[in-house]
């Protein structure tokens, strides 16, 4: 059966009908050709999206929905298990599914692709990349982590023993 989907841009909510299986370039294709009916761009934006741009030959990076400005998706109100295929997340960490109304069991399903992450690292304001974080732990000098309460100087005085130990120091 295919998947009906329903856009109130009044209630901000993306309903799904005879749903058990839906991706998430297919939500935002469908609220792409709902938002430019009528007079649909008069309210908030729904998604937004990054990715899919070229890496090497023919691929392309993988692309994330984030749904925007208090959207939700609402499956079927029915029990059921929603498959959702894609990257989909919420700008504020939320879920971008909200429960119908009723006494319903919903699993929802998430096929995220393995996108890599990656993790920003600021101290004293300074944001420093993976390379810098590992070139400064790479040449630091030994001989000043002294203080054991750090795991700097926790390491340096277990190598400082271990060198005592074989004779090399």
């Amino acid at each position: 059966m295919a998947t009906t989907v329903t856009i109130n841009g009044i209630t901000k909510v993306i309903k799904l009908q005879n749903c058990s299986y839906i991706t998430v370039q297919e939500l935002y294709s469908r609220w792409k050709i709902w938002s430019q009916l009528d007079d649909n761009l008069k309210y908030p934006q729904a998604f937004r999206t990054v990715g899919g741009d070229p890496t090497v030959t023919g691929e392309f990076l993988g692309t994330t929905y984030f749904v925007l400005n208090n959207w939700v998706i609402e499956p079927c109100s029915s029990s059921h298990t929603l498959t959702v295929v894609g990257n989909i997340f919420t700008d504020d960490g939320d879920s971008p599914f909200q429960q119908p109304v009723g006494n319903y069991e919903i699993m929802i399903y998430n096929q995220f692709s393995n996108l890599s992450t990656v993790h920003e690292v600021s101290t004293t304001g300074t944001t420093l990349t993976a390379t810098e974080i590992r070139d400064t732990i790479m040449d630091t000098d030994l001989s000043t982590l002294t203080d054991n309460t750090t795991f700097g100087g926790y390491v340096a005085n277990k190598l400082l023993t271990v060198a005592k130990f074989i004779g090399l120091s």
